[in-house]
């Protein structure tokens, strides 16, 4: 099957089903997906994703069949340094992909359409790049979450601008070079604009934290004030929430926090 064009790039209207998904394919792309060319048969540049999370995989393969209902999407899981990796591959949308990003130069003009467009790009790039972290202060009584990404690519800059666009507050762009081949740039973001802006991950064991993370705030309290009064009131329940072993369980969480509400 030779390289086309997705259906979605012929529409006028950019507010369709295809064309969102086809924005979240790309951005893996960016991130943790690749292309190559398959030997066999007929020669046909492929797009492929090896990765750890089978939710990704699954979701990353339901938006290829949606972006792309003309090519197959073979999913594929195998053993590699004793861990599990969950695959998918798409043969015949490589040189497509190719094409309307530079190889990964820039980021296709469709992407910024609407916001619902910028949201699974950003979203696909997270799945890929995002990192996590939700930790507690010493003294038990202060939540503290950190998000960003970690990528090489100039395109940072790029992302930095469609966060920007939906409003989701972010701090200084910073290069790493030391002991690296290619320099790596990062970016934190503010994780309250970031829940406010509709994004999330459809990785579970990363959604949880954020889900973990908005929760928390809605109990504590967004003011300084009432983060104090909390605490004052609860010393130490912070620390037993976020050091809970609920993964995800967001239902467990409310339970024990219901009499403090």
């Amino acid at each position: 099957m030779n390289d086309s064009v997705p259906k979605c790039e012929n529409r006028m209207s950019g507010d369709n089903q295809q064309e969102k998904y086809l924005s979240y394919v790309i951005g893996v792309y960016f991130g943790d997906g690749y292309t190559g060319l398959n030997h066999g048969g007929i020669k046909a540049r492929f797009f492929r994703l090896e990765v750890i999370d089978k939710d990704f995989r699954d979701f990353a393969a339901q938006s290829c069949d949606i972006a792309f209902p003309d090519y197959h999407t073979t999913r594929f899981e195998h053993i590699k340094s004793e861990k599990k990796y969950y695959g998918l591959q798409v043969r015949g949308i490589g040189t497509y992909l190719e094409t309307v990003t530079g190889k990964r130069r820039f980021i296709p003009n469709f992407v910024y359409t609407n916001d619902d467009n910028k949201r699974m790009f950003v979203e696909g790039m997270m799945d890929s790049e995002a990192w996590i972290s939700i930790n507690v202060s010493k003294s038990g009584n202060t939540i503290h979450g950190r998000f960003g990404f970690a990528i090489t690519s100039e395109i940072i800059h790029e992302l930095a601008r469609l966060l920007s666009q939906l409003n989701v507050k972010y701090g200084k762009i910073s290069t790493f070079t030391k002991n690296r081949k290619k320099p790596l740039k990062t970016i934190t973001l503010h994780i309250p604009s970031f829940l406010d802006a509709g994004l999330k991950f459809h990785i579970e064991r990363k959604q949880s934290k954020l889900e973990k993370f908005k929760m928390i705030r809605e109990i504590v309290g967004s003011t300084y004030k009432e983060r104090c009064s909390f605490r004052e009131q609860n010393p130490g329940l912070i620390k037993r929430m976020v050091c809970s072993e609920l993964h995800g369980d967001m239902k467990k969480l409310a339970e024990m926090t219901s009499s403090v509400q």
